[in-house]
C-alpha cells in the first residue's frame, strides 16, 4: 500500500469520525434552546454549521428539487405578502427586520431539512436518534431529583417561574413534547419489557415536574396510539400488549396511590406544584384551555379571526404579532402549529403542506423493516399531537426529520449543491 493510499483512507477515516462526532453533539443539543436577544438559538446550530460545511466541502449536499421548489414559492409569497399586502390591509408598519429575522428562521429549518435528508441517505439517522433520545432521558432524570428534592441550585436556569421545570429549553411545554419524543427510539427497538417500562414511566414523570397539560395529554395518545397498533395487529417492535398494559396501570396506580396518599390535590400540589397544573385537565378541560396562564382559547380566536380576513396567502412571516394586536387587541401567537402556518402561509400553502406531510406518513407506515423511517414517523405524529396546542413550526429536529423521511421514501430527483 502506497503512502499517498494510506493517507487518502486515513482522510476518510477521520472526517467519517468528525463527521459522527459532531453529528452525536447535534443530537445531544437539539434538547437545548434559549432566547437571546428576541432570538431562538441554539448550539445545535452550530453543529448544523460544521455538518452543513463538512458535506459542502466533500460534494455532499443535496436537496429535492420539489422541497427546493416548495422552499422558494414560501419564501417568495410570505415576504411579498408581509411587506408590500399587509402592512396596507392591516394598517401596521413595515419592519423589515422582523421580517428579516422570521426569514432567517426559514432559511435555517431548510438546512436541518437538507441535512437530515443527507444523514438518511448516509445510513447514519440511528445515530442521531439514539444521542437525542438518550440525552432527553437523562434531562427529564435531573428535573425528576431537583424537583422531589426542592434542589435550588441551577433553578433560575432549569425551571419556568421557579415551578415548572424547562430543561434546557425555553419552555416548558416544549420540553416535555421534546421528551415525548424521545420514546419513539426505544419504543421500536429490542429493549427489554422492564426497561421500556422504566423510560416510559420516567417520561411520564418528567412531564408531571414540567407542569405541561399538553406533553401529559401527547404522551397519553401516543401510548394510545401504539395501544392500537397492537388492537389491529401491527405489534410495534418492541412493545406488547403487556407492555403497554403495564405502563398504562402504573400511570393509574401513580395517580390514585397520590390522591390516597395526600388526601386532596391540594395537598399533592404542596409536594409536586405542578401536579395541580395536570389534573385540571381531567377535571376540568376548559379552564384548563383558558386558565392557570395557558390562554389558548383567546389566541385562537385571534388567529382564525385573520385567516378569515387573509385566508389564501395569508399575511406573512414578521407580522403576527402586530396584526393579531391590531384586530384583537392582544399580541398572543397562535399556540397551535397549524393555526399559525395557517396565518403566516395562507391556507393554500399551509394546507397542502400538512397534506403532504399526512400522505408521506402514511407511506412510511406502509414499509416494511423500516426502523428509522418508523422512529421518524412516530416523533412527527408526537409532534403534529403537540402542535394542535403549541407553536411547534420551528422545532429543529421535526424538519430534519421531514427531510430524513423524504429521503427514506426514496425521492429520485435532487439538486447537488457543489463547492465547484
Amino acid at each position: 500500500m502506497t503512502s499517498s493510499t494510506l493517507q487518502k483512507r486515513n482522510h476518510r477515516e477521520i472526517n467519517s469520525s468528525y463527521f459522527r462526532l459532531v453529528l452525536i453533539l447535534l443530537g445531544i443539543f437539539l434538547n437545548q434552546s434559549s432566547v437571546i436577544f428576541g432570538i431562538n438559538m441554539s448550539i445545535s446550530d452550530i453543529c448544523l454549521l460544521l455538518l452543513i460545511t463538512y458535506l459542502f466541502v466533500g460534494n455532499k449536499l443535496l436537496i429535492p428539487w420539489s422541497a427546493l421548489f416548495f422552499f422558494l414559492t414560501i419564501s417568495f409569497t410570505t415576504v411579498f405578502t408581509a411587506a408590500f399586502i399587509t402592512p396596507y390591509q392591516y394598517n401596521v408598519g413595515f419592519e423589515p427586520l422582523k421580517i428579516a429575522n422570521e426569514y432567517l428562521k426559514l432559511v435555517v429549518l431548510l438546512f436541518y431539512f437538507i441535512l437530515g435528508y443527507v444523514v438518511m441517505k448516509e445510513n447514519k439517522m440511528t445515530i442521531l436518534f439514539e444521542w437525542y433520545s438518550k440525552t432527553a432521558i437523562i434531562i427529564g432524570i435531573i428535573g425528576i431529583i431537583f424537583a422531589l428534592f426542592n434542589i435550588e441550585l441551577f433553578r433560575d436556569i432549569l425551571f419556568f417561574g421557579q415551578i415548572r421545570f424547562r430543561g434546557f429549553m425555553n419552555d416548558p411545554n416544549y420540553f416535555s413534547v421534546i421528551m415525548v419524543s424521545a420514546l419513539p427510539y426505544f419504543a421500536r427497538n429490542n429493549k427489554p419489557f422492564h426497561v421500556k417500562t422504566l423510560l416510559t414511566f420516567i417520561v411520564f414523570i418528567g412531564v408531571i415536574v414540567s407542569g405541561s397539560k399538553t406533553g401529559l395529554i401527547v404522551l397519553l395518545l401516543y401510548l394510545l396510539f401504539i395501544f392500537g397498533e397492537i388492537i389491529i395487529g401491527r405489534i410495534p417492535k418492541g412493545y406488547s400488549f403487556k407492555t403497554i398494559i403495564m405502563i398504562l396501570g402504573i400511570i393509574i396506580v401513580f395517580f390514585v396511590g397520590i390522591l390516597f396518599q395526600f388526601s386532596d390535590i391540594d395537598n399533592v400540589s404542596e409536594v409536586l406544584p405542578t401536579f395541580g397544573r395536570i389534573i385540571i385537565v381531567f377535571s376540568d378541560f376548559d379552564s384548563a384551555l383558558n386558565e392557570q396562564g395557558s390562554g389558548r382559547g383567546t389566541a385562537w380566536s385571534g388567529a382564525i379571526e385573520i385567516i378569515k380576513n387573509s385566508p389564501i396567502l395569508g399575511i406573512g412571516i414578521g407580522t403576527y404579532g402586530d396584526v393579531v394586536y391590531s384586530i384583537a387587541n392582544h399580541g398572543s401567537i397562535a399556540h397551535n402549529t397549524f393555526l399559525q402556518l395557517s396565518v403566516e402561509w395562507g391556507l393554500l400553502f399551509a394546507g397542502f403542506f400538512f397534506l403532504y406531510l399526512i400522505s408521506i406518513l402514511i407511506r412510511i407506515s406502509k414499509k416494511k423493516f423500516n426502523f428509522e423511517g418508523i422512529i421518524g414517523r412516530d416523533i412527527i405524529l408526537i409532534m403534529l399531537i403537540g402542535s394542535i396546542a403549541i407553536s411547534l413550526n420551528n422545532v429543529r429536529i421535526l424538519w430534519l426529520i421531514i427531510g430524513g423521511i423524504m429521503c427514506n421514501l426514496r425521492f429520485e430527483k435532487v439538486f447537488y449543491i457543489k463547492n465547484r
